[in-house]
């Protein structure tokens, strides 16, 4: 009985600690810098800090400034991995203004806590969608003075700007 609960708490513990190694762990690896030339932080209107990674062209820009954006449960990596071959580096080395940014939750923005947090676990895709898209759209534009901008998502960052396209036609169409 007394081996069967020393067993128990014994394996409680392990895997607490394993469960706060690996936190520490991903939160390490998400801090690790990739190619970008600068990070800039911004607030949505609801108050969240997102980080986008700026790319600058060596030789100037050519054309329209490009939003890299992640997925569902990615961040930055997924177009700057270190060691392995870069979207974002590609591009830059063709003369385009690169922005990757980070959508709440992931990356160097407001990331909830393992334990204790200031920053929620109740966001989603309408969140993502009202608040961190127009954000990053006027930082690119305000930054790069450009009144168009190409927009690559991967995977839910391709449906945000889709659905942001057709919220905005909607709305024009509705104004005139």
């Amino acid at each position: 009985m007394v081996e069967t609960l020393l067993n128990f708490v014994f394996g409680a513990a392990l895997a607490l600690v394993l469960l706060v190694a690996s936190g520490y762990f991903w939160q390490w690896i998400y801090i690790r810098p990739t190619g970008q030339d600068e990070t800039l932080y911004l607030k949505t209107q609801d108050g969240w800090k997102l980080a986008v990674h700026h790319y600058v062209p060596h030789d100037g820009p050519v054309g329209n400034p490009v939003i890299l954006c992640h997925g569902l449960s990615s961040n930055r990596f997924s177009f700057d991995l270190p060691g392995c071959p870069s979207l974002a580096e590609y591009l830059r080395a063709h003369g385009r203004d690169v922005w990757v940014p980070e959508l709440r939750g992931s990356g160097m923005g407001d990331v909830p806590g393992l334990f204790f947090s200031d920053v929620p676990y109740s966001w989603d895709f309408d969140d993502h969608l009202g608040n961190d898209v127009p954000a990053i759209i006027d930082l690119v534009r305000d930054r790069s003075a450009a009144t168009k901008a190409h927009w690559i998502g991967h995977s839910m960052g391709g449906l945000l700007i889709l659905r942001t396209s057709r919220v905005m036609t909607r709305l024009v169409s509705h104004q005139q």
